[in-house]
């Protein structure tokens, strides 16, 4: 399993979740995925989808499908959590995740 941390620096809190989002789904695009599962997150879910729907329609992809689970519903998204909280803790913990971390993409 690899991952794709996307850091986004200098920039207020509520602007760094969308421009992550609109970067994976690019990405996601670009890789042919099949599927995609955010985490159910209620405040944030309508926001989510009009994201992602923006995103795929400026790509022209119509086969990435996507869903919101919460994290008992799907535990691979615990890995992304686990990750992105040591990565940003940094020193010992992000050295235990490095070899998790395929790339870090700053945006």
């Amino acid at each position: 399993m690899q991952t794709v941390v996307y850091v986004v620096s200098g920039q207020p809190d509520k602007v760094a979740p969308p421009t992550c989002l609109e970067a994976l789904i690019d990405d996601l695009c670009h890789a042919d995925a099949e599927r995609l599962v955010l985490e159910q997150d209620d405040s944030l879910a309508a926001a989510d989808r009009r994201i992602v729907a923006e995103q795929l329609r400026f790509q022209d992809n119509k086969d990435l499908r996507y869903t919101h689970m919460r994290r008992n519903e799907e535990p691979l998204l615990w890995v992304g959590d686990a990750v992105a909280w040591c990565f940003q803790k940094g020193g010992p913990w992000r050295a235990d995740v490095e070899p998790l971390i395929g790339e870090v993409r700053r945006l």
